[in-house]
């Protein structure tokens, strides 16, 4: 299962190198429609359905995918305990979800992106994972050397010029232009896109933009 598949890309992957049924799962009629239309196959099903609550039985799933999905959802515990509710015993989870210690200035401030209820770190995404989710491995990607504060602000800079530029957009005349000024001189660019965006190792000394975790149920 791919929750949160959005146009379904990453469920056509999965589809295309497995024989099993593959199922896309998504909240937005408009991603699901896009999805149906350009990436279908045989042994892929796409439905609308909220992850808070799923429509299948228990021990359903031998491998889940949730990438980019957690800082969505309102109650993050209730969300992995209904993945766990759904999957078979031993079933593989992929989770990725951004790092709070390269979005957020402060522990206490909330989400630049105003779509995420909420952004973690690591030791706080293990807690949630506790009792039900072993983690066979913990990978991230566009890792940032802790003494690089410099970096980590850029990052940060980054996310919040980003999401005052897409306010700013969405308002007409004198506002508009504005948006398009700060857009060329902030240099609205992910600084996160210039390496591999592969997970890789990351180690006590790093912190990745984004985690990801690679776990198996209880």
């Amino acid at each position: 299962m791919d929750i949160a598949c959005g146009i379904g890309w990453g469920s056509y992957l999965l589809a295309q190198n497995s024989k099993n049924k593959v199922y896309g799962i998504d909240i937005s009629q408009n991603a699901i429609d896009v999805a149906k239309t350009n990436f279908s196959k045989d042994n892929l099903e796409y439905n609308i359905y909220n992850g808070a609550k799923l429509p299948f039985n228990n021990n359903t799933f031998d491998l889940i995918v949730s990438f980019e999905t957690l800082e969505h959802v309102e109650n993050p515990i209730s969300f992995l305990d209904e993945l766990h509710r759904v999957s078979k015993g031993n079933c593989m989870l992929l989770l990725s979800t951004p790092n709070s210690a390269c979005t957020k200035k402060k522990y206490s401030d909330k989400p630049q992106n105003p779509f995420h209820f909420q952004e973690y770190g690591k030791s706080e995404i293990e807690n949630m994972l506790k009792g039900k989710w072993t983690i066979e491995n913990y990978l991230g990607q566009h890792p940032i050397s802790k003494n690089n504060i410099k970096e980590i602000n850029t990052y940060r800079i980054f996310i919040e010029n980003y999401w005052r530029h897409q306010k700013l957009k969405n308002k007409n005349g004198i506002w508009e232009i504005f948006a398009r000024l700060l857009a060329r001189f902030t240099l609205l660019k992910d600084p996160s896109i210039d390496g591999d965006c592969t997970p890789i190792y990351i180690d006590d000394k790093f912190e990745p933009v984004c985690h990801f975790f690679i776990c198996r149920s209880i």
